[in-house]
């Protein structure tokens, strides 16, 4: 048995004030973007899915913090504001982390007074965005991809808190993460030998094989 949560956004990421989920499959796999976060040059990302029920396991995909659901009931706050401070007073810690949290071993340039986290071509990383053959790929965060094209973001959510909390963050700003498992045309309920629920109170991901 699969069970997989159903905890609301808001409740992982407060400053988030997230849209309804897409409707179709198109709508999500249009959201996606090739060019993802800040780059040394064009990442190769071809052929890249357009559906998402064709996604495999291993892929990297650049997708917005409001494209991705949450996992855990609850983060750290003091961690979260300790980063916050660190960014404050040391900018470049800031644009180090993006590029390393994103496989980009860290920040190549960038300018204090005018970089910002929401604008990528205002940095440079260290090396391309890791593709799925790249070894940097093992270190990005990762996601399962749910029934109905859903993304549960399975670690990373302080940093998504961060990212969404900044000054020139926000819900918008793009996370590289590493495609999990792909659950997408599992059909909750049906005679498959899976099942997709909340996990009631406890609010985490778990997945139960029989």
């Amino acid at each position: 048995m699969l069970a997989f949560t159903e905890l609301h956004p808001a409740m992982m990421f407060p400053p988030l004030r997230l849209r309804a989920a897409a409707g179709t499959f198109a709508a999500v796999a249009a959201s996606m973007a090739l060019t993802g976060p800040a780059v040394a040059s064009a990442p190769d990302l071809s052929p890249f899915p357009r559906a998402i029920a064709d996604i495999r396991p291993g892929a990297v995909l650049h997708l917005r913090i409001d494209e991705l659901r949450p996992t855990q009931p609850a983060v750290g706050y003091d961690q979260v504001y300790a980063t916050l401070e660190r960014y404050r007073r040391s900018p470049q810690d800031k644009f180090d982390d993006y590029c390393f949290y994103n496989g980009q071993r860290g920040v190549r340039a960038f300018d204090p007074a005018r970089s910002r986290i929401d604008d990528p071509a205002s940095f440079a990383c260290k090396q391309d965005a890791p593709d799925a053959a790249s070894p940097h790929a093992a270190t990005l965060y990762g996601v399962v991809i749910g029934p109905g094209g859903r993304f549960y973001l399975q670690s990373g959510h302080h940093t998504a808190v961060a990212l969404t909390s900044l000054p020139d963050g926000g819900s918008h700003v793009r996370m590289t993460v590493r495609v999990e498992e792909n659950y997408s045309l599992m059909i909750p309920g049906a005679a498959s030998g899976h099942e997709w629920r909340p996990n009631g109170a406890s609010g985490c991901a778990t997945r139960k094989g029989r």
